[in-house]
């Protein structure tokens, strides 16, 4: 008898650029992993609602709440404190973000350019602990 398949995953990919939504998805389609996508923070944090995924990959800078807003809504949620956060910003390491990491309001921050590598390392290894 074979064991039950395990559920998919989620990963919500947020940012106001469909390039940038595209090379994300590239990047994390290898991952046994269903992909969703917004592209402004009240999208996201109304699908984050209804889908609770197991990681949200969100830009800083969008219209209609930033990123980081994103995150603080997350954090105040206790029916949403699983979800493991990265947060990319076009920003050189602004203070703001090493805070949000310190503090926990992000499981981590890229800095744009991403390195696609990187990310797809970075999201293994969050979606690895969500699930031991």
């Amino acid at each position: 008898m074979s064991e039950p398949a395990q559920k998919l995953q989620t990963i919500l990919i947020v940012d106001d650029e469909p390039s940038i939504r595209l090379l994300f998805r590239s990047a994390l389609q290898s991952l046994p992993a269903r992909i969703l996508e917004a592209d402004n923070g009240l999208e996201a944090m109304s699908l984050i609602e209804q889908e609770k995924p197991a990681l949200v990959v969100t830009d800083y800078a969008m219209p209609d709440w930033d990123g980081l807003e994103v995150c603080h809504q997350i954090r105040k949620r206790p029916d949403l404190q699983h979800i493991k956060i990265v947060l990319i910003t076009g920003q050189a390491t602004p203070p703001f973000l090493l805070e949000a990491v310190n503090f926990g309001v992000v499981n981590a921050a890229l800095a744009k350019p991403v390195n696609i590598n990187e990310l797809q390392q970075l999201a293994t290894r969050l979606l690895a602990r969500d699930r031991a």
